[in-house]
């Protein structure tokens, strides 16, 4: 079973956009007041908290030190907040949050914090990305997806190539290539892969994009 993703958040309209946009994460579990974050807190503690900074009368410090008294270590909570002022982000994370992030914010913007914190979390295709990128044809998507796969192998090795001989450049050219294929068909785990390998080629992250690369590359991974 999937990991579970708990979104805190009292406004119906940005909790349906959250649910909508990360629908691909699987098990997706709003709480839309103090009430049900407070019987909630009793549970095992979620892969991610996305944390709106206000509901009701509590305010963010107020909800993150709920759930450093019920946790240790507290999850990845990604604040969110229609007013974010440097200092209040700045206070936030010093509170617990792991980023901050304002709203209204883009889908992309939101997978970006996720990729940051959590990539482990990220499913190998989401559908509504592609879907925002490509538009409702889902013959398109599925070709486009198929020449993304038929192109994978050769690229990987570039990559490796690459690597292995320290340039950087040809690395680079070859991952913002790559970035560009998986943002129109929605392959949301490597293109995060292949966007921290750009910013820093060392063993660790070579090895991640290696696992996005194969989870897409294999016959069982749905589509």
């Amino acid at each position: 079973m999937r990991p579970c993703v708990w979104i805190v958040e009292d406004d119906p309209v940005c909790a349906d956009f959250l649910c909508q946009t990360l629908a691909a994460l699987g098990r997706l579990r709003v709480l839309p007041d103090a009430s049900a974050l407070r019987a909630a807190l009793l549970e095992p503690a979620p892969a991610l908290v996305l944390l709106d900074d206000r509901i009701g009368p509590h305010r963010g410090d107020t909800l993150l030190g709920w759930m450093g008294e019920a946790w240790q270590p507290r999850p990845p909570t990604l604040l969110l907040s229609a007013e974010l002022p440097a200092e209040l982000a700045a206070a936030r994370c010093a509170q617990g949050a792991a980023a901050c992030l304002a709203k209204p914010m883009t889908a992309a913007a939101l997978w970006q914090h996720i990729a940051d914190l959590v990539p482990h979390l990220l499913p190998p295709w989401d559908p509504v990305s592609a879907r925002r990128a490509l538009g409702p044809d889902e013959a398109l998507v599925q070709r486009l997806r198929a020449l993304l796969l038929n192109d994978l192998p050769g690229q990987r090795q570039r990559v490796h190539a690459a690597v292995a001989r320290g340039d950087t450049a040809a690395l680079r050219e070859v991952l913002h290539r790559l970035r560009a294929a998986c943002g129109f068909c929605g392959a949301l785990a490597l293109q995060a892969a292949a966007r921290d390998l750009a910013r820093q080629p060392d063993a660790e992250r070579l090895q991640r994009f290696d696992a996005a690369c194969s989870a897409l590359l294999d016959p069982s991974t749905p589509a």
